[in-house]
């Protein structure tokens, strides 16, 4: 009887635990190629990765969901630190001229798509916010 070889990396069969852990590595890997220098955030309580753009002088704080779903809902009190974040940096870096973007991106494993929405612009401060697969990434 033939051995099946064993599949190494396959998204579907991660552990829970690992999901977002992956979900961060696809984002990283994304801004990274679009420019970006990236550090990932260990901590739980506020953005998941940190992103800098030298030549669009753009710093983003983002807050990684993935999920083989059609849409993700994120939790208001979620939004209101990335907000608060966002708002302590713009003060910080306004100076230097370097616009801050808090946003939240969402890895849709089957679709093979990442979405987004900048927490400013599309969130009313008061609800949770909704990122669907369709919607587009802000920049």
């Amino acid at each position: 009887m033939k051995r099946r070889k064993k599949r190494v990396g396959r998204l579907d069969t991660l552990n829970m635990k690992y999901k977002g852990e992956m979900g961060e590595a696809i984002v990283e890997r994304f801004l990274q190629k679009k420019g970006f220098i990236v550090y990932r955030h260990p901590d739980s309580k506020t953005p998941d990765l940190l992103a800098y753009h030298r030549r669009w002088k753009l710093f983003l704080l983002v807050e990684v969901k993935y999920t083989d779903g059609d849409e993700v809902i994120i939790d208001r009190h979620q939004l209101e630190v990335l907000r608060d974040m966002g708002d302590f940096f713009r003060s910080m870096l306004a100076t230097h001229l370097i616009f801050t973007v808090p946003c939240v991106l969402v890895v849709f494993k089957d679709r093979r798509v990442i979405a987004g929405k900048r927490v400013n612009d599309e969130w009313d401060g008061k609800s949770n916010l909704k990122v669907r697969w369709s919607d587009g990434l802000p920049f």
